[in-house]
């Protein structure tokens, strides 16, 4: 069994920039990543603000399906993955698809996606 990993690419969608250049570019400029909530209204909350991830449009991305199966988070995954694939060079076609992988990793998880599931099982029960 072989044990090997190796790191060929690199994808981001973080507050920074959604690629691995605009990241890059605003860290070493100094860019604040934390900036006034614009996605709802904070009136009601002690804060205002938060590291936002701006500029992404999944449906430029994935398919119909996978926008209705998916929550943002997972959409960020799947972005960040597609870079990473870009970023190997390799051509996927000529390699063995059980060989090979990408690792993402988040700081909450799909809350959206789970509490709108959940609400579903609670209001309208199992079969919904």
């Amino acid at each position: 069994m072989n044990t090997s990993v190796v790191i060929t690419g690199i994808g981001i969608v973080s507050p920074l920039g959604n690629t691995l250049k605009t990241f890059t570019e605003a860290t070493y400029l100094g860019v604040p990543a934390i900036q006034p909530i614009e996605h709802f209204d904070t009136s009601g909350f002690s804060s205002s603000l938060a590291g936002q991830v701006l500029g992404f449009s999944a449906d430029e991305h994935l398919n119909g399906r996978m926008l209705a199966q998916t929550d943002r988070v997972t959409r960020f995954a799947l972005m960040a993955s597609d870079q990473v694939i870009a970023d190997t060079g390799l051509d996927l076609s000529e390699l063995d698809e059980h060989a090979v992988g990408v690792v993402t990793s988040n700081a909450t998880g799909g809350f959206d996606y789970t509490h709108r599931e959940m609400q579903k099982l609670w209001t309208r029960g199992p079969d919904s």
